[in-house]
C-alpha cells in the first residue's frame, strides 16, 4: 500500500510515513510525496517497491533507581534514544534523555519519601 496525503496544506509536499497500525494486515506500506502519489494514482501506473523484511536486534535498556525510598510507591520517569523518521538518530529525544539524565543527578542528592527510578 502507498500512502500520500490529498489534503490541501503546505505539509502534504512532505514524504509520509504512513502504517495500518493498529492491523492484522501484512502487506508492505510505503509513504510517498504529494507529487508522486498523484503520479502514482493515474490509471495504468504501475509502481515497484522493494520492502527489507524486518530484523531481529538485541536492544538495551538503562536503569537507575534510588537507594532509599518506599519500594511500594514507585515514581518512575523515561526517556528514549531511538529515532522516529522525522528525528533521525539521537536528536529525536536527545534533549529528553539530557534531561532525565539531570534529575537522576539531582536526586541523588536528596532522600525521596518514594522510591525513584528512571529508564532509557
Amino acid at each position: 500500500m502507498i500512502i500520500f496525503n490529498q489534503g490541501n496544506t503546505p505539509a502534504r509536499e512532505g514524504l509520509v510515513i504512513g502504517t495500518l497500525l493498529p492491523s492484522t494486515a501484512s502487506i508492505p506500506v510505503v509513504g510517498a510525496s504529494f507529487a508522486d502519489g498523484v503520479t502514482l494514482s493515474q490509471a495504468g501506473t504501475v509502481a515497484h517497491v522493494k520492502v527489507d523484511s524486518p530484523q531481529n536486534i538485541t536492544v538495551y535498556n538503562v536503569i537507575a533507581e534510588s537507594k532509599g525510598g518506599d519500594p511500594n510507591n514507585v515514581v518512575m520517569a523515561g526517556a528514549h534514544l531511538d529515532s522516529v523518521a522525522q528525528g533521525p538518530g539521537i536528536n529525536d529525544n536527545g534533549s529528553g534523555s539530557a534531561a532525565l539524565l539531570e534529575v537522576a543527578e539531582q536526586m541523588a542528592k536528596v532522600k525521596p519519601r518514594n522510591k525513584v527510578r528512571f529508564a532509557w
